[in-house]
């Protein structure tokens, strides 16, 4: 299960900036790994003190991505 806890906001959080800042890099392509995108909330984290980046703060780099973000769900 793809569970969206801290390493997928820091994942998504770093994707961001490395193709931001990369010249060649036009359009980004969000894919999964197994059989759900994600599936939810890691219930793992549940109870825990948040940890930066915030899932807002990722949300928020993504809306104001130069580059366009595209996500294939299968």
């Amino acid at each position: 299960m793809n569970a969206a806890g801290h390493a997928v906001t820091q994942g998504l959080w770093d994707a961001v900036a490395a193709t931001e800042a990369d010249p060649t890099v036009q359009a980004v392509v969000l894919t999964c790994a197994g059989r759900t995108f994600v599936a939810g909330a890691d219930v793992r984290e549940f109870g825990k003190p948040p940890v930066e980046p915030h899932l807002p703060d990722v949300i928020l780099a993504l809306e104001r991505a130069a580059k366009p973000w595209i996500t294939a769900i299968h």
